[in-house]
């Protein structure tokens, strides 16, 4: 199994958007789930890296501490490490957004969304 990693570029053009499917709060940050789905389905997210592993958990350690190891299949820069609003795509098509804590099946929490 493997996942796919996917990053809004941090550009000055997409830093609207950034907010926008990301929301920060005194709290934390959390992420807004209909809009970062919507910019996902519009491609606004680039594929950055392919990790080989079956654990959403060492995809996000993999990615945050630099061990570009070999189960790192396809990579592109520039990147960032994985945050906050991040999308994992898993071999059967899964859809996974990184929260505040673990990750949140986006699939499931978007099955009701209407997405414009």
């Amino acid at each position: 199994m493997s996942f796919k990693v996917y990053q809004i570029e941090n550009t000055p053009e997409n830093h609207e958007l950034i907010k926008e499917a990301t929301l920060y709060e005194e709290s934390g940050n959390i992420f807004n789930e209909h809009k970062a789905m919507k910019a996902f389905k519009e491609n606004k997210y680039t594929l950055v890296a392919e990790v080989n592993t079956d654990d959403a958990e060492e995809v996000f350690y993999i990615m945050n501490s630099g061990d570009l190891s070999n189960k790192i299949t396809e990579f592109k820069v520039p990147y960032h490490p994985l945050s906050v609003g991040d999308i994992l795509v898993d071999s059967e098509d899964n859809i996974l957004i990184c929260a505040t804590f673990g990750f949140d099946n986006l699939t499931e929490l978007c099955s009701l969304c209407v997405i414009d």
